[in-house]
């Protein structure tokens, strides 16, 4: 219910030191609250401190209107932002999923290319998955994606786009990265894979990196040398970081 304030009248008077009051210069308003279901969403405040009109009950009729009509598009703007989430989301690591992957990659090199500046992609492998899924089963090897995601999300900056690529392959967007500075990060999280207990197993990871524009300037381009790089890092021994 809105609450029809007048700092002038005797009912509002204990209002009139009220900072806010006093800052505006206010002397008739009314503050109602902004519910979506039964979570606060905020607080609206209409005054008349322009028109210095008094607020009438058709007034506060109107607001009432336009605080429920306000209040149902938050909440149906929350319920389709949640479904767009959940559809861009891996539902086993909450990672971001190989669709969402392809849209901010796609969304990212227009940015870069319009306002000049790198960006890398790093592919990343969970060395020999298959042999311990296979031996384990499929629930630990859940549990050692889980992680393993858990890692790269401790181990990224918040810029960064962290996503499960497929299977036991994760794939990274790293803006305003060139690839000697992409190449730190994944000796980063190489290295807190390599050290991390995971279901009393220790793991290790090939990463591959490319970028752009260092390697190529097209973004099919950019995954194949990344994937091309993490491949290689496998023939070479496996736990490697390589550059394309």
């Amino acid at each position: 219910i809105p609450l029809h304030i007048d700092v002038t009248k005797e009912g509002g008077k204990k209002y009139i030191n009220d900072p806010l009051v006093k800052k505006l210069k206010l002397e008739e308003f009314v503050i109602a609250p902004l519910w979506s279901k039964d979570n606060p969403l905020g607080i609206i405040e209409v005054d008349n401190c322009i028109t210095r009109k008094p607020i009438t009950d058709e007034d506060i009729k109107i607001l009432t209107m336009f605080i429920n009509q306000a209040a149902g598009a938050i909440e149906n703007s929350k319920v389709f932002e949640d479904t767009l989430i959940k559809a861009h989301t891996d539902s086993l690591t909450g990672l971001w999923n190989y669709g969402y992957f392809q849209y901010r990659l796609d969304e990212e090199l227009i940015r870069a290319k319009a306002q000049n500046y790198k960006i890398s992609v790093m592919m990343l492998d969970i060395d020999d998955f298959k042999k311990f899924n296979d031996t384990f089963g499929h629930q630990e090897g859940d549990k050692v994606l889980r992680r393993i995601g858990e890692i790269l999300k401790d181990n990224s900056r918040k810029i960064d786009i962290v996503a499960r690529y497929g299977g036991e392959e994760f794939a990274l967007i790293l803006p305003y990265t060139d690839k000697e500075e992409a190449k730190i990060i994944g000796e980063r999280i190489r290295k807190a894979i390599e050290e991390a207990k995971i279901v009393n197993t220790n793991f290790t990871v090939s990463i591959g990196i490319s970028s752009f524009p260092q390697d190529t300037l097209q973004k099919d381009e950019l995954i194949r040398k990344a994937d091309l790089a993490l491949y290689r890092a496998k023939r070479e021994g496996k736990n490697k970081v390589i550059l394309a």
